[in-house]
């Protein structure tokens, strides 16, 4: 349904909501029996006050006489009753009903009225209408500037409660204004947003306003057959609205523009039509205007005789007492309010100043109680922090000292494991073998066999006795600096590839080096005469009979790079990731169930990280394995 039909029915509806019976849009003509009747019907003073106002508005442009007294009634029932509300709302009626009448003075007084009743209990439509009903009356004095202030006002409030015919009226209104004013382009852009808009709620009241204002601005533009077209259209619309007002205005207008096109008989008709509705209004504001332009007509076709009494009939109703008496109470009225506005607006930056006063001093205080925290908590989290930080340093103390330990007793569980078995075991054989060993009593064979066993435990023995005693050397007092020098890596590897070879003969694996004698490293001698004998040895260790080992070393860049390669039984994934750890780090047996500490590898890692080197792996099970060890070749 659109906005046309809504109001169409609205005062029907209003009929069924307040407990009366329906009131037809067709018998809204209301005569004062009419009236009376649907009165009757009202259980309750509020359903009555609404009726009143109802009938009232609706007939301001029809029996502006009939609507004032109405909304006087209502508004002394509603303070008697003390309704707020529908105090504001029977003002702005009777402000209104009085501007229409042209009786600007009480139009002013209670338009005033009603916009400080309904800002005080915040009735924002009624607000609204306070503000047009103010402005119009300020339109009507020539005051522009205030005008288009307070139509403004009510363009934004009927904004905020979405009411489409209060934005179409307040766009009209301005664009009128803006007009009389003199700012046509300001004036061009309001009428054609209210052209658009209203046009598309269809309202016949606010398009006459609408095809009024384009009425004037064309004829203000000297653009008559325009004119003429658009107060014909306002004509039309404002006798379907039934809105008397606007007819009497419309017809004004286009008796005015005949005459300046010089259609003096079709202008007469108009004006005495416009006179006619102009005093069925009691409109006096309206008949001054429209018996002055008869006289202008009359005079211009040659009837002074008509002219004179039409110049009168303006003359008398322009120069009465009351207009008079009206003009000067409406300048005070003027005075008042504005002297009243400045009161307030007064009162309202001193109380503005004194709200100022109080926030700073609030602030103010607010900002001491905020320093205050800020210092007591910095100084509680400072406390905090330091406390936390001493305690993180404990903890790391004592997890340094739990790891020390820990290695402690894993290191005192090593070594006694390593005293309990590897040096037990040889040496509990050799007690039990060497009161054997009586020459007289074996032969020779047999003879050769244990010594060759005992020569080889002893070996065996005295390697795992240095190995223990060097690493634990390292584990209890630390790591001694490296004593580097410069040498020829092939000497070393070579002694101990003589050493180790009687070793290798007894698996009958072949080993064999190959080494370049100018190939030299910067390293500590003697740890890497260790290193490379315990990986040879290692080789061997893992290394089935007739197997192969062989030592190479090459040149690379900055560093040597030697390697001890063997075919021999290789190492897992798992076996070569546990290798080089301390804590997780094994010993398996030989391909002969040879023993061993498995300290070796960690003292030879050891000594190649203080060298500046390091050890690395490429291992398969049963595919042997290539241990590589790279040394610098230069001072570091």
């Amino acid at each position: 349904m659109n906005i046309r039909l809504i109001n169409k029915f609205t005062y029907i509806l209003l009929g069924f909501f307040i407990g009366g019976m329906p009131i037809s849009s067709a018998g809204f003509d209301r005569t004062t029996d009419s009236m009376s009747r649907v009165l009757l019907l009202q259980k309750t003073d509020t359903a009555r006050l609404r009726i009143m106002n109802l009938f009232a508005e609706s007939q301001i442009d029809r029996n502006t006489d009939y609507a004032i007294s109405l909304a006087t009634e209502a508004l002394l029932l509603a303070q008697q009753k003390n309704y707020p509300e529908k105090i504001g709302k029977s003002l702005n009626i009777l402000s209104w009903a009085f501007y229409r009448k042209g009786d600007y003075t009480k139009a002013f007084d209670y338009g005033i009225k009603g916009l400080k009743q309904n800002e005080k209990i915040n009735n924002i439509p009624q607000l609204a209408v306070s503000y047009r009903n103010v402005g119009s009356v300020y339109n009507s004095q020539a005051d522009y500037k205030l005008s288009i202030t307070y139509f403004q006002k009510d363009l934004e409030l009927h904004k905020k409660v979405l009411d489409p015919i209060g934005i179409g009226r307040a766009l009209n209104n301005l664009a009128f204004t803006h007009f009389k004013a003199g700012y046509i382009d300001s004036a061009k852009l309001f009428i054609q947003r209210a052209l658009t808009h209203n046009s598309y709620i269809e309202d016949p009241y606010l398009l006459a306003f609408t095809f009024r204002n384009f009425g004037e601005i064309y004829e203000h533009e000297n653009k008559l057959d325009s004119a003429f077209i658009f107060y014909n259209k306002a004509i039309k619309a404002a006798k379907l609205s039934n809105n008397l007002f606007l007819v009497q205005g419309s017809l004004f207008r286009k008796g005015r523009l005949l005459t300046t096109m010089q259609n003096y008989t079709e202008a007469m008709i108009a004006l005495h039509e416009a006179r006619d509705v102009a005093l069925v209004l009691g409109s006096k504001s309206g008949q001054s205007q429209i018996y002055r332009q008869l006289a202008i007509v009359l005079e211009k076709i040659g009837d002074f005789k008509e002219a004179y009494k039409a110049q009168s009939a303006y003359v008398n109703i322009h120069d009465t007492l009351f207009e008079e008496r009206s003009r000067s109470k409406l300048n005070q009225l003027y005075v008042n309010f504005e002297a009243e506005k400045k009161e307030a607006e007064i009162q309202l930056l001193n109380k503005e100043k004194r709200l100022h006063k109080i926030r700073l001093h609030n602030q103010l205080l607010l900002v001491i109680v905020l320093m205050f925290l800020t210092v007591f908590a910095t100084t509680i989290i400072v406390i905090i922090w330091r406390k936390n930080k001493f305690k993180k340093k404990v903890n790391a103390e004592l997890s340094v000292q739990k790891s020390i330990l820990e290695e402690s007793s894993v290191l005192k569980d090593k070594i006694f494991s390593i005293i309990s078995h590897d040096l037990r075991s040889p040496i509990a054989s050799l007690s039990a073998v060497l009161p054997l060993l009586d020459r007289n009593s074996l032969d020779e064979e047999v003879f050769n066999t244990i010594k060759k066993n005992i020569s080889k435990q002893l070996s065996s023995l005295n390697f795992t006795l240095d190995n223990l005693l060097l690493w634990a050397k390292t584990q209890w007092k630390g790591s001694t600096p490296p004593n580097t020098i410069s040498f020829a890596i092939a000497g070393t590897i070579e002694n101990n590839i003589e050493l180790l070879t009687p070793i290798a003969a007894n698996k009958k694996i072949m080993l064999t080096a190959t080494i370049d004698p100018d190939i030299h490293v910067w390293a500590d001698k003697q740890q890497i005469d260790i290193i490379i004998r315990n990986l040879i040895l290692n080789a061997i260790k893992f290394t089935n009979e007739k197997g192969l080992v062989v030592v190479n070393a090459k040149e690379m860049d900055e560093i040597v790079c030697i390697t001890i390669s063997d075919n021999g039984v290789g190492m897992t994934v798992d076996q070569l990731a546990n290798l080089f750890q301390f804590k997780t780090h094994f010993t398996t047996p030989g391909t002969q169930k040879e023993k061993g500490t498995g300290l070796g590898l960690l003292l030879c890692k050891e000594y190649a990280l203080l060298n500046n080197g390091d050890i690395s792996l490429q291992t398969e099970p049963g595919e042997g394995t290539i241990v590589s060890l790279t040394l610098p070749k230069l001072r570091n």
